[in-house]
C-alpha cells in the first residue's frame, strides 16, 4: 500500500518531467524577472516575526509553502505594524512563492483570499505579471525535476541550507504562448488531482491496516486470540 502511494506520486512527478525536458515548439527562453510585475521585485520577507499575536497578519513560513500546495495549518500571524515594514511582500493574490531557506523544495501560488498576508524571511515572492505568464505554470516548471535539480545545484550552506535571492533570478526558464500554457495547467491539474486522490485512498488504508495492527496486537497480549 505505501509502495502504492508513492508511485501514484512518482508517476506525476515523472510526467511533469517530461513536459518541462521534452518541449514543443514555440516556446521561448526569457530570464524570471522579465516574468514579473515590472512595479514589483524577486524578494524574500520579514526577517525576524516576533511573538504570536492572535489577531495579527497571517504570514507564510517555510511549513506552509508546500511541493504546489499552501498548507495553513500551524501558520503564524505577526504584528499588522510588522508587516508594513515589509510592504513589498505584503501578498496580493496570484504570486509563486518559493521557498529559499531551510526547508527547500517548496513552491505554490497564493490564492486570492491570500490578499494581505506576508512572509518570513525563508520564503521568496516571485510577483508575476499574469499577462506575461500563467503563476500555475510557474508554480509546475519551478517545481518540476530539472528545476529543482538546478535550485540544489546553487543551494549554499551545510547545517542551515539556502538559495540566494540573486541566484533565483538566474533560473533557466522556458516558456510557450499562453494558450499553451493555459492547456497544459488544465492538464497537470488535471494529473494532480488524481495523484491527490489515490493518495488520498492509500493513506487511508494504511492507517486501516495501522489500526488493525494494533488491535491484533492488544487482542494477543491479552490472550483473546
Amino acid at each position: 500500500t505505501e509502495k502504492n502511494r508513492q508511485n501514484a506520486r512518482a508517476l506525476f512527478e515523472s510526467h511533469l518531467q517530461s513536459i518541462f525536458t521534452q518541449r514543443g515548439e514555440g516556446w521561448v527562453e526569457t530570464t524570471l524577472p522579465a516574468l514579473c510585475d515590472p512595479l514589483r521585485i524577486i524578494t524574500y520577507g520579514v526577517i525576524k516575526l516576533g511573538d504570536e499575536t492572535p489577531s495579527g497578519i497571517p504570514c507564510l513560513r517555510t511549513s506552509n509553502v508546500r511541493w504546489l500546495r499552501i498548507d495553513t495549518e500551524g501558520m503564524k500571524r505577526i504584528a499588522p505594524s510588522l508587516s508594513a515594514e515589509y510592504s513589498r511582500t505584503i501578498l496580493q493574490g496570484g504570486e509563486v512563492l518559493v521557498n529559499v531557506r531551510g526547508t527547500l523544495g517548496g513552491v505554490a501560488v497564493v490564492e486570492p483570499e491570500m490578499a494581505g498576508w506576508n512572509v518570513s524571511r525563508e520564503v521568496a515572492v516571485v510577483p508575476v505579471d499574469h499577462q506575461r505568464i500563467n503563476p500555475s505554470f510557474l508554480a509546475y516548471l519551478i517545481g518540476s525535476g530539472v528545476s529543482q535539480q538546478w535550485l540544489g545545484g546553487v543551494k549554499k550552506g551545510a547545517a542551515y541550507t539556502g538559495i540566494n535571492i540573486e541566484d533565483l533570478r538566474l533560473l533557466p526558464i522556458a516558456v510557450p504562448k499562453h494558450s499553451e500554457q493555459k492547456r497544459i495547467v488544465a492538464e497537470l491539474d488535471a494529473i494532480a488531482s488524481e495523484t491527490q486522490r489515490l493518495e488520498g485512498i492509500y493513506q487511508r488504508k494504511l492507517e486501516a491496516l495501522a489500526a488493525l495492527k494494533k488491535s491484533l496486537l492488544q487482542q494477543a497480549f491479552s490472550g483473546q486470540l
